[in-house]
């Protein structure tokens, strides 16, 4: 009988260990399941940002950041640049790019400072428009 009652308790002690390692595993594959939600989460989240579509400008504030670009203006200063009333001395590219944010169209701007952008498509002639 002696005999027989340690091999139910080593039974009920492997039993133990193997329920231990059960609730072990099933807390490492929720933990698991968590962390790949999430890293799906974010990877949707940065699929999602790559297919915001850029901002759409006019031709004219195109040219007008590519010029200003060249002289290293950066976000900020085109930021205090368009933002202050027109000068005596601004040039067409400050002219245009003060015109645009006084239009409505600063964020827009901004956007397309930060995020990069697409430039208008200018509508074709018409065959009528090129004989006029």
């Amino acid at each position: 009988m002696e005999k027989y009652i340690r091999t139910l308790m080593q039974a009920f002690d492997i039993a133990r260990r193997a329920y231990n390692e059960i609730d072990r595993l099933k807390k490492q594959l929720e933990d698991e399941q968590r962390e790949k939600t999430l890293l799906l989460q974010q990877i949707e989240r940065a699929i999602e940002d790559q297919r915001k579509e850029l901002p759409v400008i006019p031709l004219e504030v195109a040219e007008a950041i590519i010029w200003f670009r060249k002289y290293d203006y950066t976000t900020g200063s085109f930021a205090k640049l368009c933002w202050t009333e027109h000068m005596y001395d601004d040039n067409h590219h400050t002219r245009t790019l003060k015109q645009y944010v006084k239009n409505g169209f600063g964020d827009t701007l901004l956007q397309a400072l930060v995020n990069g952008y697409t430039v208008e498509q200018a509508l074709e002639p018409t065959f009528d428009d090129k004989f006029a």
